[in-house]
């Protein structure tokens, strides 16, 4: 693809898996950040793809989301490898949706103060 970026928080955290509704925030700057990336660089967002490899499938043991566009210049190996939603790619907007879902459990157990 012409444009790869990786954004990286500072925060070690070693995937996306053990991510934890209490991450929802950070994710969602990540999301923000890479999307801003494009944006400067006047690619649209629907030629855009934001995601995470899922473990077991990671190589590099600390939390990045990939901005990946255009998508259509992908080539075989990479659509393979950042296939949406598959066992080892999830997208930026699953994992976020994901994220609301904990953070709201969390907020129902939450004592009342």
């Amino acid at each position: 693809a012409q444009h790869h970026y990786l954004v990286i928080p500072r925060k070690h955290i070693t995937n996306a898996k053990v991510l934890q509704g209490d991450d929802l925030e950070m994710t969602e700057r990540m999301v923000s950040a890479g999307k801003s990336l494009l944006e400067e660089r006047s690619v649209s967002l629907s030629e855009a793809q934001l995601g995470f490899h899922w473990p077991p499938f990671t190589m590099i043991s600390h939390l990045h989301l990939h901005v990946i566009a255009p998508t259509n210049a992908v080539g075989f190996f990479g659509r393979l490898m950042f296939r949406p939603n598959s066992f080892w790619f999830v997208t930026a907007d699953w994992l976020v949706e994901r994220l609301r879902g904990m953070k709201t459990t969390e907020d129902e157990k939450a004592p009342e103060s």
